[in-house]
């Protein structure tokens, strides 16, 4: 007998076809298992190498012994032409034909659940990643964070003065059209955090970094900066600077210069300087600036003490008066209710205007006002006044994110897409423009069909009527009527004062047309910005065949034909791709 045949008899080969079943199997569940417990690729190759040591005295066992119904038992024992021999074999079979099954199953899983949705997150993080080469290609080593410097007065109160050191040379180096300047918002995100500069530059994907510190006593102020190479954690340049509060402006332009000259950018144009004002009355707006920046709906009032205070000493300042517009702005958008937003906004207006007769040509301006004529629904003026802030001011966080909204509400998606780009390049912190991106892409998943994905993503913030609108219309798609019925009637409850249309976009979305129409009927006045964000998606794709459909459009000025005659055409910063 020859030993191939003895194998066969002793039913070595059947055991050798399981091991090697079980083992891929087992390699793939270790590939996918292990990192997510911290392990690296050293413990996927030590059980490989495991598996390999093991496949020898598997097959001395399965020569020595049979795993027959009846248990083990030792080859030597058992009648090859036995009925349980028979039965050991087919038992074999059967085990061999369950464990090949296992990895076909795992592999379809893989391929057609599993890896589609890898691919489409590797190619999110691809496009993210090239974005960001190619912007830090494109800048060369001309780009900053300036982190914020530290409150080294010994009194927590001045923290405010260490913050505002800190933004206002961020505003001057943002000023400079050749340097990328990371947002006040990223930049700030790493205040109390314990990492590295080479760490921070790397998540921020820039070359250098500003950092500092503040003493304030009296009429006396320190600051400390230094400029570092990220790249080789080596100082490029430092300075203390040890005079008067008076001296605050002078103090800010040098730095700016020293970084600028230690970056050996070469400037188009003149060096950014810091407007002087009274100190007393700079310090009182830092101080308000500071409460204003927490976004809190309780330190309103006490900014807007401060900044008044300011007005006193200095009343020309255009920088405070813009303040108490930015403070308005978050009455406005506190506001309870359609009535007292008007209120707020009318507030709002006037504050913007004494701001014009201070300084008509001041470069913030045209985005004050097209956002205004945006919330106001003039996409007409809206379009103009934000392609004109653009090109004033094209590093202007508040300019390019109101140029954005204007060209998304416009459907102009190209350009929208574009100053997105440069928008999170500068800002890649930005908590609301992660919260954005999840709630897009939630609507895009719904918009595609895929109801459970777009739930899955959907972000757990109740108070948001837009949120809940897309949450009734996800377990609508998923036959989940019992849910369905709640978070619609907890829409209705909420939404049927303050946003008719996030109802409207559900009825739209589960057919009812009249319903539909009712509702949109409802939002005084017509043309809220709710109405026409909602009504460029394919939420309301169901009513477009209706001929109230266009009818309601025009009436809104938000026809095809009618945004197509607006015109807006904005040359583009300097983005991602190199390309203006």
């Amino acid at each position: 007998m020859t030993l191939v045949s003895e194998l066969k008899r002793r039913n070595v080969h059947r055991a050798a076809a399981a091991y090697v079943a079980l083992s891929w199997l087992l390699i793939q569940i270790a590939e996918t298992v292990l990192p997510a417990f911290g392990f690296r690729g050293g413990a996927v190759r030590a059980v490989i190498i495991a598996l390999l040591i093991g496949f020898v005295p598997a097959m001395v066992l399965a020569w020595a012994f049979e795993l027959t119904p009846e248990g083990v038992k030792r080859e030597q024992d058992l009648d090859h032409r036995s009925a349980l021999a028979q039965r050991t074999n087919r038992l074999l079979d059967r085990l061999i034909m369950l464990l090949l099954a296992l990895p076909l199953a795992y592999f379809a899983l893989d391929k057609f659940v599993f890896d589609p949705a890898r691919d489409t997150a590797r190619e999110q993080a691809v496009a993210r990643q090239a974005r960001s080469e190619a912007l830090v290609e494109s800048y060369g080593e001309n780009s900053i964070v300036v982190l914020p410097f530290v409150n080294m007065s010994g009194n927590p109160d001045n923290e405010y003065f260490a913050d505002g050191v800190s933004e206002e040379l961020l505003n001057l180096l943002a000023n400079v059209p050749e340097l990328r300047v990371i947002s006040r918002s990223s930049a700030f995100a790493f205040r109390g955090k314990d990492l590295k500069i080479g760490e921070i530059a790397e998540q921020l994907n820039v070359a250098h970094v500003l950092e500092g510190s503040v003493r304030k006593a009296g009429d006396r102020v320190r600051i400390t900066a230094q400029l570092v190479d990220a790249r080789s954690d080596t100082h490029l340049w430092s300075a203390t600077y040890d005079r008067g509060f008076d001296d605050i402006f002078a103090i800010q332009d040098e730095i700016a210069t020293e970084v600028v000259r230690h970056l050996k950018i070469t400037l188009l144009g003149e060096a950014p300087r810091m407007p002087e004002t009274d100190p007393e009355a700079y310090a009182l707006y830092l101080r308000a600036r500071h409460l204003l920046m927490q976004f809190k709906p309780e330190n309103i009032s006490a900014a807007e003490a401060l900044l008044h205070q300011a007005l006193e000493r200095d009343p020309q300042n255009v920088r405070v008066v813009l303040e108490l517009a930015f403070a308005q702005f978050q009455r406005y958008s506190n506001s309870p209710d359609p009535q007292s937003r008007e209120q707020e906004k009318l507030r709002w207006r006037e504050l913007v205007a004494q701001a014009e007769v201070l300084d008509p040509d001041s470069d913030l301006l045209p985005a004050w006002y097209a956002y205004l004529a945006w919330v106001d629904g003039d996409l007409a003026a809206a379009a103009r006044l934000a392609e004109r802030a653009l090109n004033r001011s094209p590093t202007d966080l508040g300019a390019l994110s109101t140029a954005m909204t204007v060209a998304q509400t416009l459907g102009r998606y190209d350009e929208a897409i574009g100053l997105a780009e440069y928008q999170v390049d500068r800002d890649p912190m930005c908590i609301v423009c992660r919260y954005n991106l999840k709630f897009s892409q939630a609507k895009t998943r719904l918009f595609k069909g895929e109801a459970q994905a777009a739930l899955d993503l959907i972000p757990e913030q109740e108070g948001n009527l837009q949120v809940l609108s897309a949450r009734a219309m996800a377990l609508h798609d998923l036959g989940r009527q019992a849910e369905f019925e709640a978070a619609f009637a907890k829409l209705r409850e909420h939404g049927a004062k303050d946003d008719p249309v996030s109802i409207a976009a559900v009825y739209a979305w589960t057919g009812e047309a009249d319903a539909a129409f009712e509702w949109l009927e409802k939002s005084t006045p017509p043309n809220r910005l709710d109405a026409i964000f909602y009504l460029r998606e394919p939420t309301f794709a169901k009513l477009h065949t209706d001929p109230r459909w266009h009818a309601y459009l025009e009436r809104l000025g938000l026809a095809p034909e009618q945004l197509a005659a607006i015109k807006f055409k904005i040359k583009l910063p300097k983005s991602a791709s190199g390309k203006n």
